[in-house]
């Protein structure tokens, strides 16, 4: 017995020293220069402060991650890029693929992620999805591609959830009786949102009403409204940017439309933008999205030792608190770093590639709540982070309180006339 114990010790001993000195050749190829990593996000442009947000809270954990040795005593460079739109996504791309980056980190915006996601696959480099929702950043099933926020499905169900679950037990209406409908921008990002409406109400066993898509920079929605009063839906889903999903508020409002529930998604309806352009009209809405200042039940002892720490650097640099796009960025790049780069045996994409297969981290242990463990094999999920959180806010006098779910929430959702 105590020859098998020594033989065991004695071949995870040699397993690790092969680790080390394949990783030392590989520290000896970068040589004394930073390790350098890609990055791309929306600087400039419409959705140039949400993707500054994303990026920032990528440059506050690489700067955390050297604080603490960088990869093997090397440092961690991160190579940003403004992409404000899917054109300059694709270049920028393929331009840190020239430089001979082993990943690429970005980029928000569902659109600019699906084209420079598909320059990755199609050169062989690692891309790390943090923010873009769109179910086909990885359901085209690319090996090279995986994201570790919430996909349009996953927030379709956060929003079905909370609408079975809280909703309708509020008002007293069986699961079979509640009537939803969705109205959504018909683009990659509105589309999943759609499609993931239309799978909950299969599964779950709601009605839906009413599936209306739209073009964001013409709709007024003088038809779609007339279609929601006949259909009398409880809860209307709506998944839009800026200017349209406010115009769909105020149309909402306008109209006197008899809603138990309105539960915008993200991208536009969390926002502080969203708030300075409806003032108190946008009281009472849901919003379906990524999390931010999640409750303490939520996080594990780690996650909430990292978030304090985040939180500090990130404040002490940009002299603000983090929003939702900080803490989904920084999320995402710390598991990257800390548990994927740092575990590979090389710094290549291939070895990136079969550590994040492996990655193992708990829900709970990431700023954001969430952990990782991505979906392997073939399939629309392929790639698709399993442990990755989103959850409800509500506007209430002006400001988002987390509402869902219970273990995560700060406040509990009011219920009024819409």
């Amino acid at each position: 017995m105590r020859t098998r114990r020594f033989l065991a010790r004695a071949a995870a001993v040699a397993l690790l020293v092969l680790l080390a000195a394949c990783f030392r050749g590989e520290a000896a190829r970068i040589g004394n220069e930073p390790l350098r990593i890609g990055a791309i996000y929306p600087l400039s442009g419409p959705l140039g402060p949400y993707g500054t947000a994303e990026s920032r809270g990528v440059e506050t954990a690489v700067d955390l991650f050297n604080s603490q040795g960088g990869l093997h005593g090397h440092p961690v460079k991160l190579e940003l890029a403004d992409a404000p739109d899917v054109d300059s996504a694709w270049r920028q791309a393929y331009r840190l693929v020239r430089l001979g980056v082993p990943a690429i980190i970005g980029t928000y915006g569902s659109t600019l992620s699906i084209a420079a996601s598909e320059v990755a696959h199609r050169s062989h480099v690692v891309y790390w999805e943090t923010g873009g929702v769109a179910d086909l950043i990885t359901s085209r099933g690319y090996p090279e591609v995986f994201r570790t926020g919430p996909s349009g499905a996953t927030l379709a169900a956060q929003a079905a959830a909370f609408s079975v679950e809280v909703i309708a037990p509020h008002y007293k209406i069986p699961t079979s009786k509640l009537r939803l409908a969705i109205v959504y921008e018909n683009d990659p990002y509105g589309s999943s949102v759609g499609d993931g409406i239309r799978h909950e109400a299969a599964a779950r066993g709601f009605n839906l009403v009413g599936s209306f898509p739209y073009d964001p920079l013409t709709e007024d929605f003088t038809g779609i409204i007339p279609k929601l009063k006949a259909e009398r839906p409880d809860i209307v889903v709506a998944a839009s940017y800026l200017e349209d999903g406010a115009r769909f508020r105020e149309a909402v409002l306008d109209a006197k439309l008899q809603l138990k529930a309105l539960i915008g998604k993200c991208a536009a309806f969390f926002t502080q933008a969203m708030a300075n352009i409806l003032g108190n009209k946008i009281d009472g809405v849901f919003v379906s999205d990524k999390p931010m200042e999640i409750g303490q039940r939520a996080l594990l002892p780690e996650g909430s030792a990292l978030e304090q720490t985040m939180r500090a650097r990130y404040q002490a640099r940009y002299a603000e608190a983090p929003t939702a796009p900080v803490y989904m960025g920084f999320s995402g790049a710390w598991a990257f770093l800390s548990k994927v780069l740092a575990a590979a045996k090389s710094a290549t994409p291939d070895a990136i590639r079969k550590a994040a297969l492996a990655v193992d981290i708990p829900a709970g242990a990431l700023p954001n709540g969430a952990g990782v463990r991505f979906a392997s094999g073939i399939g629309s999920m392929a790639g698709q982070n399993l442990r990755a959180l989103g959850v409800v806010w509500q506007w209430q006098k002006g400001v988002p309180v987390l509402v869902f779910p219970r273990e995560a929430a700060r406040g509990v959702p009011l219920f009024a006339s819409s």
